[in-house]
């Protein structure tokens, strides 16, 4: 399609003015009016597509941001199927197509989107199926999201496995007191950044030396003896961070 011209608002240079819209989202923007389809609006690309298309002038992830940010501000809407890679419909809102209709991106949630005998979009059928559907997706998915966590902090978090796993082998330590002072330590240390949550807990855990008299292999009902050996044990027998 290297023929004809399409319409480009005005209103677009106020959107710049005001900081809006930056240079990558504009070229980017005028790139999908170029290339897209004059009846629906849409074009089937993808942000290599694009880095292919400007012979590597404009790198794939600087499109794959512009392309990010375009649709949170509400200029288009992609429909990208998960676990796909390869181009995918992109649809440009507003678009005034050779119809004389303009499309609405906002109100179309599945693509293609239902069309009516009219010839009109119809998504009002879409809504009302679609979106009860994926808010309770995304509560179910929150909700598990927070029971799976114990601790969760913008800097530390722990799961609910790992707190079990660290109650077994550290048994005689504060584990809640111990992961807010983690916390803390991490704060006042911003140039260290953890990413193996459970072992730097386990790292930590480790250097904190047990209470005097403590046995791991004491029993419940005779606490002083070993259940194994039956030995009295005053302190810590020499071997317990090995059997830990």
């Amino acid at each position: 399609m290297s023929s004809g011209f399409v319409p480009l608002r005005r209103g677009l240079l106020d959107h710049i003015e005001r900081g809006k819209m930056c240079q990558s989202e504009m070229f980017c923007y005028i790139l999908l009016l170029l290339k897209a389809d004059h009846k629906t609006g849409v074009w089937w690309g993808s942000a290599v597509a694009i880095e292919a298309l400007t012979c590597a002038e404009v790198k794939h992830r600087t499109a794959a941001w512009a392309l990010a940010r375009l649709e949170e501000k509400g200029y288009i809407k992609r429909f990208i199927t998960p676990g796909k890679h390869g181009n995918f419909p992109i649809l440009i809102d507003r678009f005034h197509c050779s119809d004389g209709t303009r499309t609405n991106a906002s109100d179309t949630l599945v693509w293609p989107p239902t069309v009516n005998k009219t010839g009109e979009v119809d998504c009002e059928v879409d809504c009302e199926v679609i979106a009860p559907i994926q808010k309770e997706e995304n509560i179910e998915k929150k909700e598990k999201q927070q029971q799976d966590f114990v601790f969760e902090t913008p800097e530390f978090k722990i799961t609910r496995a790992q707190d079990s796993a660290l109650a077994a082998a550290f048994p005689f330590v504060d584990r809640t007191a111990e992961y807010a002072k983690i916390r803390a330590w991490l704060i006042n240390h911003p140039q260290r950044r953890i990413k193996r949550y459970g072992a730097f807990a386990q790292n930590w855990f480790s250097r904190i030396p047990p209470p005097a008299g403590y046995n791991s292999r004491r029993d419940a009902d005779d606490p002083g003896r070993d259940t194994e050996t039956g030995t009295i044990w005053a302190e810590p027998p020499f071997d317990w961070r090995v059997r830990l």
